[in-house]
């Protein structure tokens, strides 16, 4: 990767696959915290499963989305209010 900032102004010598490889274990983080159904979602399942299709290097980059989107739905004991 280039010493240069890109486009959207990230830090210069940023590691790419080290990032990514963080963003995969917060999301393996989030789900095992929020394991009930409904709990945790991500906008796009696929955004994973790309993610992962790069760092195992059968895809491109340019095939990655731009943003891990996600829910969590929480509900507090003895409340019947849901917060999202």
């Amino acid at each position: 990767m280039s010493q240069e900032a890109d486009e959207e102004g990230d830090s210069p010598g940023c590691d790419l696959t080290a990032m990514l490889e963080l963003q995969v274990s917060e999301i393996e983080m989030l789900t095992s915290m929020f394991p009930d159904k409904g709990e945790f979602s991500l906008d796009d399942p696929t955004a994973l499963q790309k993610i992962r299709s790069f760092l195992d290097g059968h895809i491109k980059y340019d095939y990655l989305h731009k943003r891990i989107g996600f829910s969590l739905h929480i509900h507090p004991e003895g409340s019947h209010v849901s917060f999202i």
